[in-house]
């Protein structure tokens, strides 16, 4: 057997610690239903995908200045939304809600306004959100959703051509079917 010179670890050791690190740094924080950020995966997410619990997956996908979704609708139950930012520029978030909403006008006249507005004060029946995912990165929650119509939606105010813009405006929300 080689002896490893002192000081220096065998090349197994070192790589089995890279990937324990790498798993790690992968794990993040469930704060306000919301899960630690990751570099934003390179494949598609299959429209059948499921956990290894069995959770349908919602994959998210945020181009500027809109979603596109892994499938047309979903089942009622326990769903994993992941929300995969693939811009190159822009944060992105989603907000997944019933689609009837009493409060929504108000929020997007507050925050077209300039004002500081709470979606969490104005989103009734809210299933879940990511917020800030940076572009590149990606982010995700499970989700309790019952038989419906939900809307989701990035409220988020940017900078863009020198003007500030709601994503919402900008066309960034769809309607998502619930069975």
């Amino acid at each position: 057997m080689k002896q490893s010179t002192p000081g220096m670890r065998p090349p197994i050791t070192v790589c089995m610690l890279l990937v324990i690190a790498a798993m790690l740094a992968a794990c993040g924080s469930n704060k306000n239903n919301k899960k630690g950020t990751t570099a934003a995966p390179v494949a598609s997410v299959a429209p059948n995908a499921t956990t290894s619990e069995g959770e349908v997956i919602l994959a998210v996908t945020a181009n500027d200045f809109s979603y596109t979704l892994n499938r047309p609708s979903v089942p009622a139950g326990r769903v994993h939304v992941q929300l995969i930012n693939r811009s190159k520029t822009y944060v992105h978030e989603v907000w997944v809600y019933p689609q009837t909403q009493a409060k929504l006008d108000q929020l997007l006249t507050l925050k077209r306004g300039g004002q500081t507005a709470e979606e969490l004060d104005y989103l009734q029946g809210l299933a879940g959100h990511v917020e800030d995912v940076p572009a590149g990165q990606a982010a995700a929650f499970d989700a309790n959703l019952t038989a419906g119509t939900y809307e989701l939606a990035c409220f988020i105010i940017s900078d863009v051509g020198g003007k500030k813009m709601m994503h919402y405006d900008m066309g960034m929300h769809l309607l998502l079917t619930v069975q």
